[in-house]
């Protein structure tokens, strides 16, 4: 009877204590959360500003005013108003909607490139490092011919010759970006292939394989991710450029290189709107990617992290 009366005390406690469980769980996850922003205030800045960048790409067929490829001869060239909050274009479309929907564009493009690119050169890279030898050798002259062209020129030159399309351009700027992905990768590996677990483990029979991805993979990825966050900013910026010379996305989509194409070069000095929206949306999404490889970097490197 009294073990009863313990039993059924002690059944209200454990809900409360499930409560309490979950309530410091989350306390904790605040308290990390305050000390990476403490630590890290601009890049977390720069993270929300990139955060609502892509949110408003993103959502664009809902946040957008108007139709972006919709044509009103009899608003072109509109100032910024409560009707245009950033002007319209020589044919009367708005500015603002372009701005979204070309950030979409823009962001697409350089988030797929820059992901083929790495899931490539992380694998060829992690190869190169830990098998070494004639594969290795190969594979460094190759990335050498490829770093000694600029990105531009082998995206504008593929482009040029293969023709103009979405996926094309993707391709191009990975194969560009490949190059620096190759080399981190391969460092990294080297570095911690010469560690003494990666020999135990040898010894115990593991084959290669198992190796790379155990073992070097979880080791490498952290000057992997500074990288890749690079390369965003600069498969922005080469999509920015092709298409700002006519070789990338083609008109009447709208892309943020684009808009500063020839329209705005036109209409530069009576309606610098048109190239001022943009050209800083491109600056703000470029820097907030390198401020946020730069807080990654030192974040991931013990000799930075006291810095």
């Amino acid at each position: 009877m009294a073990s009863s009366t313990r039993a059924s005390a002690s059944a209200p406690d454990q809900p409360r204590t499930v409560t309490q469980t979950a309530l410091s769980a989350g306390v904790g996850s605040i308290r990390r959360v305050a000390q990476v922003v403490r630590k890290y205030p601009f890049p977390c800045l720069m993270g929300v500003v990139l955060l609502l960048i892509g949110l408003g790409a993103g959502l664009a067929d809902y946040v957008a005013p108007a139709d972006p490829l919709a044509i009103n001869p009899l608003e072109r060239l509109a100032a910024p108003s409560a009707d245009y909050l950033m002007g319209s274009d020589a044919l009367g479309r708005d500015v603002f909607t372009r701005v979204l929907y070309g950030g979409r564009a823009s962001l697409g493009v350089s988030i797929a490139s820059v992901g083929i690119a790495i899931l490539i050169s992380t694998f060829v890279g992690l190869v190169s490092g830990a098998v070494g030898g004639w594969f290795d050798v190969v594979n460094q002259r190759i990335v050498d011919i490829l770093m000694a062209f600029p990105g531009l020129i082998i995206v504008i030159s593929l482009t040029a010759f293969l023709g103009n399309s979405v996926g094309l351009l993707i391709v191009v700027i990975a194969i560009a970006l490949l190059g620096a992905g190759i080399r981190v990768a391969r460092a990294a590996a080297i570095q911690v292939s010469s560690q003494p677990y990666i020999e135990a483990a040898r010894t115990l029979g593991a084959g290669q394989a198992r190796i790379i991805a155990r073992h070097i993979l979880p080791n490498a990825l952290p000057p992997i991710l500074v990288i890749a966050t690079a390369q965003l900013g600069i498969a922005i910026l080469i999509e920015a450029s092709v298409s700002f010379l006519g070789y990338g996305i083609q008109p009447p989509a709208a892309s943020w290189g684009f808009m500063l194409g020839a329209e705005a070069r036109i209409h530069m000095i009576e309606q610098p709107w048109l190239s001022v929206w943009p050209g800083l949306a491109i600056f703000l999404t470029v820097f907030s990617f390198n401020i946020i490889g730069d807080a990654l970097r030192d974040a991931f490197d013990p000799r930075l992290r006291g810095s």
